[in-house]
């Protein structure tokens, strides 16, 4: 759904997240994680939305507790009604605005960045060399000295 580390290689994305995350975390938090592009811890996630539950199991448990999840939400007796209700929000958002037109304005966004002179040749060629860094990225940098904004959650 979402590399926002796209955004440090000069890249966009295109998995039609510009619909999608949105609708999970608000406009507000889509824009700070995409202008930021840090990691966000698991509890983070599940506070801004991202996340549904956190599956706090070891990894050896971890296949069969998801599928004790998702047999107890297949079995539940709501879940026709929320199937009926995300289609319900799906058509009216096609209304709106369909998804083709979601993916012709990220796919143009990408085609931008791949152009001749677009700062992602540089940056993939740095990537594929391993070039050192100059200096700690300035997102990283601020993120560090906490000047991440108020009533962001921990990450």
């Amino acid at each position: 759904m979402l590399n926002p580390h796209y955004r440090l290689m000069g890249l966009h994305g295109s998995e039609f997240w510009t619909y999608t995350l949105p609708r999970r975390v608000g406009a507000a938090q889509t824009e700070r994680l995409m202008r930021r592009a840090l990691p966000v811890s698991a509890a983070a996630a599940v506070d801004l939305g991202l996340a549904d539950r956190v599956v706090d199991a070891a990894s050896r448990e971890f296949a069969g507790r998801v599928r004790d999840l998702a047999l107890g939400v297949a079995a539940s007796t709501p879940l026709q009604r929320r199937v009926s209700e995300k289609k319900a929000v799906r058509e009216r958002d096609e209304a709106a605005r369909p998804l083709r037109a979601y993916r012709e304005d990220e796919l143009a966004h990408m085609r931008r960045d791949v152009a001749p002179g677009a700062p992602s040749h540089a940056l993939r060629r740095a990537f594929v060399r391993h070039e050192q860094a100059t200096g700690t990225p300035p997102h990283l940098r601020d993120a560090a000295i906490g000047r991440g904004g108020p009533g962001e959650p921990q990450i």
